[in-house]
């Protein structure tokens, strides 16, 4: 089902995952004269937390216009995508599917050199996972593809969930009813 993301090898995907104790890559790619896709694995040295120190490093250092944004931007480019530089020739898009504080992580913002970040090189995308990426693919027959809109009646104050992570994730922001959604319900 990935193949044809990967536009004819002008595409790869890079599928990061990251632990308590280590983190990888997984690129995806077509070598040229194949139908079938490449997998690749790397290890990329670094743990959750050092990553997470790393990241946030960066984007301060972003956020707050510093001069000094370049050496993380490129010790960033060595560390995650350095490894996979020669599986990249030829490849003008890569689809990122980050991971833990990768996700934030302006990758955009990446350089190979000085002043040569890695949107220069490439067409960038995100993907929240592979299974997304492929949600759009044809599905076999015994599969029938089928969507759903829905719309609930955001209450999240009056009730607390089991876990917790919905009102941690959501109560951040302030949520507001959506009119009529409780009587349209009601009316079917």
């Amino acid at each position: 089902q990935v193949a044809p993301l990967l536009r004819g090898g002008k595409e790869a995907i890079l599928r990061f995952v990251v632990t308590e104790e280590e983190s990888f890559l997984f690129l995806l790619t077509l070598p040229e004269g194949s139908a079938k896709p490449q997998l690749k694995m790397f290890s990329l040295g670094k743990n959750r937390a050092e990553l997470f120190r790393l990241t946030n490093d960066f984007r301060t250092r972003l956020a707050a216009r510093s001069l000094a944004w370049e050496q993380p931007a490129r010790a960033f480019y060595d560390l995650l995508l350095r490894p996979v530089a020669a599986d990249l020739r030829g490849v003008e898009a890569l689809v990122i599917v980050p991971d833990g504080p990768l996700w934030e992580l302006p990758f955009q913002a990446l350089a190979r050199d000085a002043d040569h970040p890695l949107l220069v090189d490439y067409a960038l995308r995100y993907a929240s996972s592979l299974a997304r990426l492929t949600h759009g693919a044809p599905l076999p027959n015994d599969h029938p593809q089928r969507e759903l809109l829905a719309f609930l009646n955001p209450a999240l104050g009056q009730r607390r969930s089991e876990s917790g992570m919905s009102q941690v994730a959501l109560m951040a922001n302030e949520w507001q009813p959506l009119p009529k959604v409780e009587k349209r319900s009601e009316e079917r």
